[in-house]
């Protein structure tokens, strides 16, 4: 079996910005970038949407529009793909493909999630969450420079399938973490109320934080990915322990005296955990 799809999601959150602004995605085609005049890559929902027009015209596909159904045709050679604006489904060649992010227009592009593409074009494509880079292999030969892992068994592709839908969920609540941290930088340690609200901001992290460790630990891992995984699980749990410091001053389960220094060693035990999961994210992409 030849698996050709590679898509790893990375969330990291404390040396990096959270926000996910379109600027901040970058698309290469076989190692040249892909400009796109209209509308920028978004992400939403913790998946990335790359607009049709710019991508798949650049990939030798012709592109037509059907304004009355608000359907895509896109056609090469005895391939066509179908897309239904706003539908979590396309139509490969006739048959139906679920996808978890329904095609989308903004600002008159049409966007369709970058699983979809590879999976409807067959191209490599990788997720580079560090960077916010997309990387598309495409009518060529597999990298063996470019950070592409061959994957071996079904096994190897329903892991990463599942790691990636628990790792994008997990990463739309680290812009709350950003956002939270962001408050309580300025916060005022007397105003309870300003501090609850903070606190409630922490908690809700807290609880995402377990529910994605609790995924990752129902998945079958294999080998292969057996480092990035428990990093990513370790990194989790940081996290976790960091966001329950504030919400346990609130409720007085420590006291203004502890507060600093717990939360402190906290963040730098987070900190450490960020470094050790992108370096194993980074070995497994190589």
């Amino acid at each position: 079996m030849k698996l050709k799809t590679l898509f790893i999601t990375a969330a990291v959150t404390l040396a990096m910005s959270t926000s996910v602004f379109a600027k901040d995605v970058t698309v290469s085609l076989n190692g040249r970038a892909v400009s796109f005049p209209n509308q920028q890559p978004v992400i939403v929902e913790g998946r990335t949407l790359i607009p049709l027009r710019g991508l798949f015209d650049n990939m030798g596909y012709s592109i037509s529009w059907n304004g009355n159904t608000k359907t895509v045709t896109l056609s090469k050679g005895s391939d066509t793909i179908t897309i239904n604006i706003g539908e979590s489904c396309y139509y490969l060649n006739g048959s139906k493909k679920a996808i978890d992010v329904p095609a989308q227009i903004i600002n008159s592009s049409t966007m369709l999630p970058l699983r979809a593409i590879a999976d409807a074009t067959g191209a490599q494509v990788l997720w580079d969450g560090n960077t916010k880079t997309v990387s598309i292999s495409y009518g060529g030969s597999q990298s063996a420079e470019g950070g592409w892992v061959t994957l071996n068994s079904q096994a190897e592709a329903d892991y990463l399938d599942s790691y990636n839908k628990i790792m994008g969920d997990y990463s739309s609540s680290l812009g709350e973490l950003a956002s939270a941290q962001n408050s309580l930088k300025n916060a005022d340690l007397d105003n309870k109320n300003e501090l609850k609200a903070i606190a409630a901001g922490y908690e809700d992290v807290r609880i995402a934080s377990e529910n994605a460790k609790t995924k990752l630990a129902a998945l079958d891992c294999p080998a292969k990915f057996a480092n990035m995984h428990s990093a990513a699980a370790a990194y989790i749990d940081s996290i976790g322990n960091m966001c329950k410091i504030i919400p346990d001053f609130v409720n007085g389960k420590i006291d203004e005296t502890e507060l600093e220094a717990k939360f402190n060693s906290a963040y730098a035990d987070a900190a450490l955990k960020e470094a050790a999961y992108v370096k194993a994210f980074n070995e497994t992409a190589d």
